[in-house]
This record gives structure tokens, C-alpha cells and sequence, in this order.
């Protein structure tokens, strides 16, 4: 063999070790993070269950999915429609809430506002122009409704 071959091939050698040796560390550092991952599991899984995000039994399926990068990342996705389920149920009780009266939809009020002419509605502020069934039944007795246009209602 040539000289020029004997260098060429030690190159070769000396090129493949170092793409085996950065292949090493990088096969390294991705078990240590799937190890750190799995440590960090059970810890999730209990915490989970204490918050009374999933119940006891599926754990071990909690666990195996919490093990890896792709099952976290589908618990997270699942984690965050739960939450904003559960935010919008209590932006309703808040809004029924604040308005001191029962929780009626946008979609299935009389005007379209949220507004319902129901007199058991207790507590609701009437608009500007607004009548309740009560100042209708007053103002009619009065006699006043042709004039103030709630004669028939």
C-alpha cells in the first residue's frame, strides 16, 4: 500500500471515530433526559390525583404516559382543555353571580343582551325604557297604557 492510502485511510478511521463519539454523548444526553423524566413521573401522577385531576386507577397509565416527551405533551393539551372548561363554567357562576340573578344565555334571552323580561328575575337592573311585568300592570291600571304604549302586553 501506498503511503497516501495508509493516510487516507487512517482519516477515514479518525473521521468515524469522532461521528461515533458525538453520537455517544448525544445518545448519552437523551437517556438522561427520558431518565430525569421518568423520576420526575410520579411525583406529577401524585399530584395529579390530589388535585383530583384523575382518579386512582390511572395512575399507571398516567405514569407511563408522563414517562415520555410525546404522552406529556398529549397530557398538557388534555390538561388545558379541562382548565379552560372549567374557567368558563366559573366566569358563568361569577357572571350570575355579580348580577344577583339566575344565569340566562345571550343565545336564548328575549332581546338578544342577556336581558330577559321574567319578573322572577330578582335583582336585575332594568335599561333605560325598559318595563317590568310589574310597572306594565301598574301603568295599565292606571289607565295610562294607550298613552305610554304598554296597553296589551
Amino acid at each position: 500500500m501506498s503511503q497516501n492510502t495508509n493516510l487516507k485511510s487512517l482519516e477515514a478511521l479518525e473521521a468515524s471515530g469522532t461521528a461515533l463519539a458525538t453520537a455517544q454523548k448525544l445518545a448519552g444526553a437523551i437517556n438522561g433526559e427520558k431518565q430525569a423524566a421518568a423520576a420526575l413521573a410520579p411525583g406529577l401522577v401524585d399530584a395529579l390525583v390530589t388535585g383530583h385531576l384523575i382518579q386512582d386507577h390511572e395512575r399507571v397509565g398516567a405514569h407511563t404516559k408522563l414517562a415520555s416527551h410525546d404522552g406529556s405533551m398529549e397530557v398538557i393539551g388534555n390538561l388545558i382543555g379541562f382548565i379552560g372548561q372549567q374557567k368558563k363554567a366559573y366566569e358563568q357562576k361569577l357572571a350570575v353571580a355579580n348580577a344577583g340573578g339566575s344565569l340566562i344565555s345571550k343565545e336564548a334571552s328575549a332581546d338578544g343582551n342577556g336581558r330577559t323580561h321574567n319578573p322572577n328575575y330578582v335583582g336585575r337592573r332594568l335599561g333605560l325604557g325598559e318595563k317590568s311585568a310589574a310597572d306594565i300592570k301598574f301603568i295599565n291600571d292606571l289607565g295610562l297604557g294607550s298613552q305610554l304604549g304598554t296597553e296589551g302586553q
